[in-house]
């Protein structure tokens, strides 16, 4: 069956009535892939570290220095992905990713995975910053929101498998089948890549709007956006912990199964996603912040007060919801906040606030918890949450943009 008897619309860009264009389509799934290779790895390498010798106080690292490689990629990658050929720069990016990932079979010192990961975040950098690009830039404006939710359900679905499989990998084979087996599923991703199409006409016309200098501070950085990017930036933060620490929370409780968690807390976004994708096109962003971002605090409280499985389940389900729905929200007003020829600088900036939370909340929380323990970092967790919600308030032009979002 072709992809249009499927109800997929071949043209690069989609009606107003419909997300389901040709190239969101193919992004999805290159997303997919990708988040899939990426979960695998990542609430696994502080315990690689472990295992090459790390102390307790740097095990935090090999997130924070892939993010800050990211984050550090963003001022050049956004201007980039609005001036230059977007195809093009997501193939060479996506290349490189599976080149870092297959390297880290290599890696037999501290030093050298650090160097690695550094360069597998530059590489990720790019990517993450054009394929959201690319996506917003093939979606209807009043879908814009909804579109987003379902775009980075390509994420969670990866959350839901691939930290359990990565477990189960290193635990019953080895690092090495760890690694070839991310980086085969990257490679995959990069296959997909070059069957992204875009239509001359639209690509011209965006090209032709671009001012003549493409480095100034203006096109590497979308002030418009930076209200909800910053209010993004302090979740990740607190998300950040659990992504680099929960194996080894579960570890230290003697909790069998810890993988489970990232499972259930990726299903029930799953489930809530497409149930409530269509409000989130019309609901005041008021009224989604606030009570989703409560929701994540109480998810940090009951982590932190956790010693058995089942309360960090239910933790993880508080988590999905309050994530779930706030993510998508603050992540399609940072980008209709900006014309369409400026998504790749509203995307890099979105990113340069996870990123910049990637690395924080790793390199504190493993500071924190190295001279209080994990359940008091986790309850120190909802600080940053909290200041989220002040940022918003105090600024009342994002409160008057948000009042309405579709």
């Amino acid at each position: 069956m072709t992809l249009k008897g499927l109800g997929i619309n071949m043209s690069a860009t989609p009606p107003k009535s419909t997300i389901w264009s040709y190239n969101f389509t193919l992004l999805l799934f290159i997303n997919i892939l990708i988040n899939l290779g990426q979960q695998m790895l990542t609430p696994n390498m502080a315990k690689y570290m472990a295992f090459l010798g790390a102390a307790a106080n740097l095990l935090g690292m090999a997130s924070s220095i892939y993010a800050l490689a990211a984050l550090l990629t963003r001022p050049v990658s956004g201007p980039m992905a609005d001036r230059f050929d977007k195809k093009k720069m997501l193939n060479y990016s996506l290349i490189g990713m599976s080149i870092c990932t297959l390297g880290y079979c290599f890696t037999s010192s501290i030093l050298l995975l650090l160097v690695l990961r550094f360069l597998h975040g530059v590489f990720f950098g790019f990517c993450s910053t054009l394929t959201m690009a690319i996506a917003s830039q093939s979606l209807p404006e009043d879908k814009m929101t909804s579109g987003i939710a379902v775009y980075s359900l390509s994420q969670i679905l990866a959350m839901a498998i691939a930290p359990t499989i990565g477990i189960y990998l290193i635990d019953t084979f080895s690092y090495g089948l760890l690694f070839m087996s991310a980086a085969a599923l990257v490679a995959g991703g990069t296959a997909l890549s070059y069957l992204i199409r875009f239509e001359t006409a639209s690509l011209t016309s965006i090209k032709e709007k671009q001012p003549e200098k493409v480095f100034n501070l203006r096109s590497m950085i979308s002030f418009e956006a930076l209200n909800p990017t910053m209010v993004i930036m302090m979740n990740t933060i607190s998300y950040g912990t659990i992504n680099s620490f929960m194996v080894l929370y579960g570890n230290k409780l003697k909790i069998a199964g810890i993988g489970t968690f990232f499972t259930v807390y990726a299903v029930s976004v799953l489930i809530l996603r497409p149930l409530v994708s269509k409000l989130l096109d019309t609901l005041p962003i008021r009224y989604i912040v606030f009570p989703g971002g409560a929701v994540m605090m109480a998810s940090f409280v009951l982590i932190s007060m956790s010693t058995q499985l089942s309360t960090l389940l239910i933790a993880a389900v508080l988590f999905g919801i309050g994530n779930g729905i706030t993510q998508p929200a603050l992540q399609a007003l940072a980008l209709k906040s900006v014309a369409p020829e400026r998504r790749g600088v509203a995307s890099g900036t979105i990113y340069m606030g996870m990123d910049l939370g990637m690395t924080i909340g790793p390199a504190l929380g493993g500071v924190i918890a190295d001279v209080v323990g994990y359940q008091t970092m986790y309850l120190l967790c909802v600080i940053p949450i909290a200041i989220g919600f002040i940022i918003f308030i105090l600024n009342p032009s994002a409160i008057k943009s948000s009042a309405k979002q579709g």
